[in-house]
């Protein structure tokens, strides 16, 4: 197994936990990474594209700021419940989105009808796309002090998209953002932006 993967919302009420298997004997891990283009995903984000990481609701852990529960609460307990400050929208039947009740952090998205959870990337914590900080680092710049990081962190295999969503709904302004899309966009055929694609969404612009 590999190193837990650990988030929050943006004041700590809510922190997960999840544990995925490390593929084959490597360090790295075989993740279902993409970004969604849909409307409705836009709005609850406030993102133009939401980077989303798909896992097995039985791989999730919560752990509440609240005396109601104990510790440790599996994804549909607290969804069941609404323990803490966990809430859902209802986006569409049985598919609901989630955030934290107090500082209103984007979450994750789930449906009732499925056992996967699409974590938002966003929430994922510091040490774990950026690596830990080595102590004393620190260097003075114009943006405050910016220390160095050890090089554990996992954003290639967190962050980076094998695939894009809803591709037809991208606005026609970033398509040269898309121009080399095979390079970052590997994954599942259906779901891969060609260049032929990148073509069309300019000619609308």
């Amino acid at each position: 197994m590999s190193a837990p993967i650990t988030g929050s919302c943006l004041c700590r009420s809510l922190i997960y936990t999840i544990t995925v298997p490390s593929s084959s004997s490597s360090s790295s891990l075989d993740l279902d990474t993409s970004i969604c283009l849909c409307t409705m995903c836009r709005k609850h984000s406030g993102a133009i594209f939401p980077p989303f990481i798909i896992f097995p609701s039985s791989s999730i852990r919560f752990h509440i700021d609240s005396s109601e529960a104990g510790s440790e609460l599996k994804l549909e307990e607290i969804a069941k419940n609404g323990l803490g400050t966990y809430k859902e929208y209802e986006s569409s039947p049985d598919n609901y989105r989630a955030f934290c009740g107090k500082c209103g952090s984007t979450l994750l998205c789930r449906g009732e009808t499925t056992s996967d959870v699409d974590i938002y990337a966003g929430t994922l914590d510091e040490h774990i796309i950026l690596g830990n900080i080595i102590e004393h680092s620190e260097n003075g710049e114009e943006r405050g002090k910016i220390p160095r990081r050890d090089g554990t962190g996992r954003a290639k295999d967190l962050i980076v998209p094998k695939r894009v969503r809803n591709w037809e709904n991208c606005p026609a302004a970033f398509a040269d953002m898309f121009a080399e899309t095979n390079r970052y966009f590997g994954g599942n055929k259906d779901d891969t932006v060609t260049q032929e694609d990148v073509e069309k969404l300019k000619a609308q612009a």
